[in-house]
Parts: C-alpha cells; sequence; structure tokens
C-alpha cells in the first residue's frame, strides 16, 4: 500500500478472551456470592473499539468450548 492510498483498510487482532468475574459490592471474590459475568482481553476489547469506529476488523484467537466462551464469542461477534 502507498503512501497516498487512501483505500479501505482493516485490522486483524490476535489474542485470547477472557472472562471476568467481579463483584456487585466492594467486597472479595473470596467472600462475595453475588457474582457479575464479563468478557475482557485487550485484543478484543481493540477489535470492538475499532469496529465502533467503522474499521473492518478481524479478532483471531480462541476461546473454550463452554458457556463462557460461548459469550465471549458472542460478545465479539
Amino acid at each position: 500500500m502507498s503512501t497516498g492510498d487512501r483505500g479501505t483498510r482493516s485490522v486483524l487482532t490476535l489474542g485470547e478472551g477472557l472472562g471476568v468475574l467481579r463483584t456487585r459490592g466492594i467486597g472479595s471474590l473470596a467472600h462475595e456470592t453475588d457474582l457479575v459475568v464479563g468478557t475482557g482481553g485487550a485484543e478484543g476489547n481493540v477489535a470492538i473499539g475499532l469496529a465502533r469506529l467503522g474499521i473492518a476488523v478481524t479478532w483471531l484467537g480462541r476461546v473454550g468450548d463452554d458457556g463462557l466462551g460461548t459469550r465471549v464469542a458472542r460478545e465479539l461477534r
């Protein structure tokens, strides 16, 4: 791609998708029973941010073959 080329650009991110557990309050995970499940991972967060800006993005990584992995994959779509 030349410096003057203003064509369509796309980004590939490589990394892991993470499941995140956090408490609703200020307690520690060791003592709280009410947890919130979310997703995280720097590469996925970058991919989501770029997609929201209208940039074509592909995230390449692996997720677990379980409910949490399904959730991570769904949120990255």
